[in-house]
């Protein structure tokens, strides 16, 4: 079993080359190295979902009607011949042989499921494939059975003894047990003891405080297809990070209906464990902890640990004022007075962005080609990255409170980059209004329900969530959906009132 390996030279052979170069290697190595080679196997235990074809007659029964139905089974799904194996097992004590048509994927991709569901058609389409071979070839043929990747198993293959098999065995599955129930990517997040987008805002003003960059917020990633997606509260990749790495900082309820419920928190683990084993690191932070110094020096010196930072670890325990200052960092926002500017050469984009009424925001950003003219009034803008697509516009409502108080000043970028998951955004309601300002532009935070059809992707509903518990969610159903024009994303509360020098 596995591979012939010299432990003196580190040479090794196929352990499929042929008898007579295997004796050789063997001999000329002990003859060489003083010592004999030794056989290593690499391997992992995995569960793994199976169908099983118990006491097949011999070899030829199994991997024939396991390849044909592996063959009918990506004809009929969406799947590739690799995301099934085929492997035949014997007896000492007998010679009928078990046949396993298996997922190689930890924990199950979803598509026995699938063959349970679809079987009649699987089965089907396995039959056409050996009943009516093209070349009707005596056997199996690359018309059939026969592929480059099965090539170890080709003298087994005969596509009368699968279609014979088939005669006899029927068309229904015996269980041998359940497979158990894929679980949904996401708990529900909408109720709960703290408010989610109040904990959302605390954490992001103490991040900033402490020294950390604004992260990723919205980002979903795709895990295998057993568990679905998730997205974390923020990402943060550092510079020795790949693409599909990273820090993922979820945010914990503890009430009953999110993660103090077991299902919940079973879900949860199973994520972040697939998270973890992926090349992610994750931190989880509870919302109670939000309030509880100690605790987020410890999360905080975590999460710079894992950016590589060690100044910034040892900053943020050594002097907490951060914490203190995030504290009133809402308060600072809000009574912050903006100035309107007459920018010079260079400045524009640059320590101001355009000062624009909320209604002709749609029109002066929607077209990626437009550019600001003289005619804009000029807000400055400290302490900010500024780019092509940002302006300051007034929000109007209280909807959004705390994150956005009535009457602020907000800075957005248009267009919105990525995903718009979970994101704040200003949106144009073509055919209706908000039912608070009875304006058609509103700033909510956009949430989308999709389902996968044969055509791809598409919206079941789009719902416009409020912070404010007050207020009731904007809920738009498939058809509805383009009735939105997603205008561009909100990134912070810069004041509470605009300041025009005297002329």
């Amino acid at each position: 079993m596995g591979y012939p390996i010299c432990t003196v030279c580190g040479q090794s052979r196929s352990p499929l080359s042929s008898l007579a170069e295997l004796t050789h290697f063997a001999e000329s190595h002990e003859e060489r190295c003083g010592r004999p080679l030794t056989w290593v196997g690499f391997y992992a235990d995995v569960v793994a979902d199976a169908l099983v074809l118990r006491g097949c007659a011999d070899h030829a029964v199994a991997y024939s009607a396991l390849e044909s139905l592996r063959m009918g089974a990506a004809q009929v799904l969406d799947m590739h011949l690799d995301d099934l194996q085929v492997l035949v097992i014997g007896h000492v004590d007998r010679d009928d042989v078990d046949g396993f048509l298996w997922d190689p994927m930890p924990g199950g991709s979803g598509l026995f499921d699938q063959i349970i569901g679809r079987f009649a058609e699987v089965l089907a389409a396995a039959r056409a494939i050996v009943e009516e071979c093209p070349a009707a070839c005596m056997a199996a043929c690359i018309d059939c059975l026969q592929t480059f990747r099965n090539g170890f198993y080709h003298k087994y293959l005969h596509r009368t003894v699968a279609a014979e098999s088939f005669a006899d065995w029927g068309d229904v599955l015996r269980p041998a047990h359940d497979i158990p129930p894929r679980q949904p990517a996401q708990a529900d997040a909408s109720t709960g003891a703290l408010p989610v987008n109040q904990a959302e805002t605390r954490l992001r003003e103490l991040l900033l405080a402490a020294g950390f960059a604004d992260g990723v917020r919205g980002e979903q990633l795709r895990l295998d297809p057993s568990i679905g997606t998730t997205t974390p509260d923020v990402i943060y990749r550092a510079a020795h990070h790949d693409e599909d790495e990273g820090i993922c900082i979820y945010l914990d309820g503890l009430s009953d209906h999110l993660h103090g419920n077991p299902a919940t928190a079973a879900v949860d683990r199973q994520i972040r464990d697939w998270l973890r084993a992926h090349g992610y690191d994750v931190i989880e932070i509870a919302a109670s902890d939000l309030g509880d110094q100690g605790a987020m020096v410890r999360h905080f010196r975590k999460l710079a640990g894992y950016l590589a930072e060690p100044e910034l670890r040892e900053r943020v325990r050594a002097d907490q004022s951060w914490y203190e200052k995030a504290r009133d960092a809402a308060g600072r926002a809000a009574a912050t007075v903006l100035r309107v500017v007459t920018p010079g050469a260079g400045e524009r984009l640059r320590t101001c962005v355009p000062f624009v009424p909320l209604r002709a925001a749609a029109g002066a950003f929607g077209d990626p080609q437009h550019a600001p003219g003289d005619d804009w009034e000029w807000v400055e803008v400290d302490g900010q990255a500024l780019r092509e697509g940002m302006f300051v516009a007034q929000v109007v409502g209280r909807s959004m409170e705390p994150a956005i108080p009535d009457g602020s000043y907000c800075l957005f970028a248009a267009p919105v980059v990525g995903s718009r998951q979970g994101k704040i955004v200003l949106v144009e309601l073509r055919d209706s209004v908000d039912p608070e300002t009875g304006e058609r532009y509103t700033v909510k935070r956009y949430a989308s329900e999709k389902t996968e059809t044969e055509s791809g992707w598409r919206h079941v509903r789009v719902t416009l969530q409020p912070v404010n518990p007050e207020y009731d969610a904007i809920v738009l159903a498939a058809d509805e959906e383009a009735d939105v024009g997603v205008v561009a994303e909100f990134l912070a509360v810069l004041g509470s009132d605009v300041f025009r020098e005297a002329l």
